[in-house]
Order: C-alpha cells, then structure tokens, then sequence
C-alpha cells in the first residue's frame, strides 16, 4: 500500500495549492534526464510511486512497466489541473517551453522530435481529462480562451532575498532523524509573516547522494526535535516531503557511472506561520530530516543517505 502521507488527498490538495510554477514544477533541464531542482509535484507523488513500484519503474527504463503510463497520466493530470482548471499559468520562459525531446521515433522508426510548448497543448486540443484531483468537478471553459492563456503563460520568479544555510555533511539514517542548526536574523522572515506580501519561505535541501536502493523517502520539519517516523503530517512542524528517482550518470571522461547530486525545495511558509502563531518560531530554527520506508510492511535496505547542505531562504515571487 502506496503511503498516503505522500500521496494521499491531503498531500495533493497543498501541492495543488502551490501558486509558483518553480516550486509547483522543476528547475529548467538543459537535457532529457538531467536531474536538476525538484519541486513539489515531482519530488513528491511522482518521484515516489516510481521508487515505491521498484523494478523497471525504479529506473529510466520505467516505460517498460505498463503501470508507468497510468502514473504519468496521473500526474499530467494533477498538472494540467493546476494549470488549467486553476489557472495558475505556466512560465513564459521560452528556454523552457521551446525545450525539444529529440529521443522519440515513430512507427516507422523516424525521428519524431516533439516540443514542450506543443505538449502543454494537447489536453485542450487532442484530449481532456475527467476530474483527477480530490474533489474536483468537471468544468467547461472556452478551448480559445484556454489555449491563449496556455501559449501565453506568464513570468515565473523566485528570487532569494536572505538566506540561511548550514554547510556540512548530513548522514540521514532509517533510525535516527538528522537536524540542521541555522541562526536565523530576527527580522529576516517578517516579510513571511505577512499574508499579503509575496514571499515564501523555502527549504533547500541540497547536494544530496541518493541510495542505490530508492526504497525511502524523507519528512521535512522545522523545530520539532522529537521528529520521528510516527509525527505525522497533520503535525504542525511538518514542512513537506521529498522522494528519489534516479540513476547512475556517464559523462564524457569518466570511466564509470556516477550518482547525482540532487536539490530539492520544500515550500515551508505555511509551516513558518503556524509557528510564529504558536509562539515557537524564534531565531534559532532546527531542520529534521526523517527517514521514512517506502510502505509501512516493507523494510528498507538503504542504510543511508549524505547530503551536503541545507539553507531556509526568504524569497520573493
């Protein structure tokens, strides 16, 4: 049984809920199968059923797996409703959307190069979805309006204003969560604080060297040094999870393959607010990390995951 902390209708419903494509979507790839930022959406539901299904889908041959296709549609159908149905606007950076998949063939096994800008298209114009995010209602809009506003999309900014960070080696294990210590400036997350201002507070957890065996993932909480397993995300210290997708990488000049380091951003404004109303924010903040199996029943076998940074950043958006 998938673990519905990461990919249950409560989780769904707060990464639907993200206004800012960069955090909602990914850091720009310069090349299929880069790894690169992950946001919400991939470093959460879809880096985790791919982990969690192993075999195949545990790999960049999870085309493979027939399930592969009903978790990518699932997840271009959570997109397209943010998108669309949301109407939260995709970047208008054309490095992005101009960004061509030269891998694919057609049936006569000739070059089919296809676009990203021509694949935000499709669900208007070659197929819609039914509903797929908890509670969601069918809904027509006008196809004209709707494909404007896609070719369209908008200005995507994130831009670190302050930012706080710890730099050492971090060995997360299954038993024993990991804490970061950052000094943070009185002041610094007032900005936060403030509901109409628009800025976020974000966790970067970065320079991580994924397991091998991709059979966990990890829970993000801010003060909370009795984090555990069993803390829940109802709890109010709990900023977000992440999960891993990976593999070995050959680059011209090296002899084998190698892991890469990935970065992953857990929007953490709402968790920051809670704990200010509580009166348990303060200056000297601690960032847990809890290693968590990938199903209940199953026991892990990664033994542990190193990481190379952790930063809390104001950003304005």
């Amino acid at each position: 049984m998938a673990n519905s902390s990461i990919v249950g209708a409560s989780n769904i419903n707060t990464i639907l809920g993200q206004t800012n494509f960069l955090l909602f979507a990914s850091a720009q790839a310069a090349a299929q199968n880069q790894n690169v930022s992950y946001g919400v959406l991939e470093g959460g539901p879809h880096n985790y059923i791919h982990g969690f299904v192993g075999g195949d889908m545990g790999g960049y041959m999870s085309p493979l797996d027939p399930v592969f296709w009903c978790h990518h549609n699932m997840v271009e159908c959570l997109w397209v409703d943010w998108n669309i149905n949301k109407s939260n606007p995709n970047t208008n950076d054309t490095t992005w959307s101009n960004f061509t998949f030269n891998d694919f063939v057609d049936a006569d096994g000739n070059p089919a190069p296809i676009q990203v800008a021509t694949t935000l298209l499709m669900p208007i114009l070659s197929y819609q979805f039914e509903p797929c995010a908890p509670g969601a209602v069918l809904t027509t809009k006008d196809k004209a309006t709707l494909e404007r506003f896609v070719r369209e999309g908008a200005p995507a900014k994130l831009e670190f204003t302050k930012r706080f960070e710890v730099r050492q080696s971090l060995d997360l294990t299954p038993d024993k969560a990991a804490a970061a210590r950052l000094k943070v400036e009185p002041d610094a997350l007032r900005a936060v604080l403030d509901a109409n201002a628009r800025q976020k507070a974000v966790v970067s957890i970065d320079e991580v060297q994924p397991p091998a065996k991709q059979d966990v993932f990890v829970r993000v909480f801010i003060n909370k040094p009795d984090a555990s397993t069993a803390t829940p995300i109802e709890d109010p210290h709990y900023a977000g999870s992440f999960a891993f997708f990976c593999c070995a990488e050959q680059h011209e000049g090296m002899t084998q393959p190698v892991m890469p380091k990935l970065r992953y951003l857990v929007d953490s404004t709402e968790t920051v607010r809670r704990l200010s109303q509580a009166g348990s924010l303060g200056s000297d903040l601690e960032i847990s990390l809890v290693v968590v199996p990938i199903e209940d029943q199953r026991r892990p076998e990664t033994q542990k995951i190193t990481l190379g940074r952790v930063e809390l950043a104001t950003a304005a958006f």
